[in-house]
């Protein structure tokens, strides 16, 4: 199981994230770090004690007004940036992954009734991704 991440391709953010991490006991390899940054991919950090492990999606450029709409919660006592539900949809039919084809259907159907399909249309339209969207809904 995983709990994914999205991060704003930046470097020096990224690899201060990442020492942060490694700091504090999780796996994290540099090199995967790096590849994520060049490819606008992802990279993953594990810990030996926990069967949840972080998929961090590198944002690339053409993304990053998908940040600017955010949910901001409560998680484990400070604030977290949560994408709205059809940013996130669209994101993942970006990477496009089997996992990442799963997580659209399940917050398909967990956010029935609160997604902007307006807008969540718009937008795959603008990411080159309402085929893959049209076969999902």
């Amino acid at each position: 199981m995983d709990i994914d991440v999205i991060i704003d391709n930046d470097e020096n953010k990224l690899m201060k994230i990442v020492k942060s991490l490694k700091a504090r006991g999780l796996n994290v390899i540099e090199s995967d770090v790096k590849q994520a940054i060049r490819e606008g991919s992802h990279f993953s950090v594990f810990s030996e004690y926990s069967p949840y492990y972080f998929d961090f999606k590198v944002v690339k450029p053409i993304e990053k007004s998908m940040l600017n709409r955010t949910i901001i919660v409560k998680l484990w006592r400070r604030k977290a940036y949560l994408p709205k539900p059809e940013d996130l949809i669209v994101s993942k039919l970006i990477f496009g992954s089997e996992q990442d084809i799963n997580d659209v259907k399940s917050i398909l159907l967990r956010q029935k009734g609160k997604i902007d399909y307006k807008y969540l249309r718009n937008l795959s339209i603008e990411k080159n991704v309402i085929d893959k969207l049209e076969k999902l809904i």
